[in-house]
């Protein structure tokens, strides 16, 4: 068997009409809803190829954890989802959390 490694970035944060910022590592926002369905689209499309996890990590940030837990949710023999502060994002300085147009 063949091992493969699947790096997934999280789904949206931010829906239309919101006024977008800079997130990085140290503003721990939620999926929008758009990133929700994202993250269920990910999951269907996993399923449908018949993969399944052997492991399974993510980023200490909730939209990142949310993302792979969505995942990993088709599957009722999903490995436990690992927490790796080594996968945590950017952190933008002083920029964290400024509008994209400043």
């Amino acid at each position: 068997m063949t091992a493969r490694l699947f790096i997934v970035r999280h789904g949206n944060t931010f829906d239309k009409g919101d006024v977008v910022t800079r997130v990085g590592g140290r503003t721990d926002l939620p999926l929008s809803s758009s990133g929700r369905m994202q993250a269920k689209a990910l999951s269907d499309h996993f399923a449908a190829q018949g993969i399944r996890f052997a492991t399974a990590r993510s980023g200490p940030l909730k939209r990142t954890r949310e993302t792979a837990a969505a995942i990993l949710a088709a599957d009722p023999a999903a490995p436990d989802l690992l927490t790796e502060l080594f996968l945590r994002e950017i952190d933008y300085g002083p920029d964290e959390n400024r509008p994209e147009d400043e």
